[in-house]
């Protein structure tokens, strides 16, 4: 069922990606995904990007990015598959082929997040059909199919804190220690891409411990509280 979901959003989010950034926020997250993949911390400024690029100097004066570095990280396997594949193209059009791969970063994401927002629908007790009409309504019917065309952080974030949520949702079923830390190490990382996700990784941590509660034992909502902030 959520292999569906993820399998349809993805087919339809390849067909409207625009394939080219659109936005300053865009160029800039783009320029450190591809520092990350020469192993730089500072992005290359150019005439040709400098006054779209969003930029700060670093501390040694090589220009550095603004902005989160977690959705970056998150984009550097298609545009290292957009880099190889560039060189089998003339070299005017190589720029455009790794434009063209990055785009399709966001539509995975938020077909990641669909799924996973289905399978944590299940582990509520939703039927199979509702689930998945759940997700591919998330997915098709509000503003999220707008952002997996996009090169903005927000699905990033958002498919962080679903995996957080579906793994604290995990941990009520089957080895709750380790689920607690998968939920800590997903909400912690949401911050990666945006500072203000912080804001969630309390509540989803009282709802591991309160879980730990509800089951009659102390202990074990101390042991996922620690493992919850741990993987935080």
């Amino acid at each position: 069922m959520a292999l569906a979901v993820f399998l349809v959003l993805v087919g339809v989010y390849g067909v409207t990606a625009p394939g080219h950034t659109d936005s300053s926020d865009a160029e800039g997250y783009l320029q450190q995904a591809r520092s990350l993949l020469r192993g730089e911390h500072g992005i290359e400024i150019t005439g040709e990007n400098q006054r779209i690029t969003p930029w700060r100097p670093g501390r040694d004066g090589v220009p550095a990015a603004i902005g989160g570095i977690g959705y970056p990280a998150a984009m550097t396997p298609l545009v290292a598959v957009g880099g190889l594949l560039g060189r089998a193209v003339p070299e005017e059009h190589a720029d455009v082929v790794e434009r063209l791969l990055a785009g399709f970063t966001n539509g995975l994401i938020t077909a990641m997040c669909a799924a996973a927002l289905a399978l944590a629908a299940r582990r509520l007790g939703a039927p199979l059909g509702g689930a998945a009409l759940l997700g591919l309504g998330y997915g098709l019917g509000t503003y999220a199919w707008a952002h997996a065309g996009g090169f903005f952080s927000e699905p990033f974030t958002a498919l962080l804190l679903m995996l957080a949520v579906l793994s604290a949702l995990r941990g009520r079923e089957v080895r709750a220690a380790l689920h607690a830390g998968l939920a800590g190490l997903a909400a912690g990382g949401s911050a990666l891409a945006r500072p203000s996700a912080l804001l969630f990784v309390p509540i989803i941590g009282a709802y591991v411990v309160w879980t730990g509660l509800c089951r009659g034992r102390a202990r074990g909502a101390l042991l996922g509280g620690v493992a919850f902030a741990a993987g935080a």
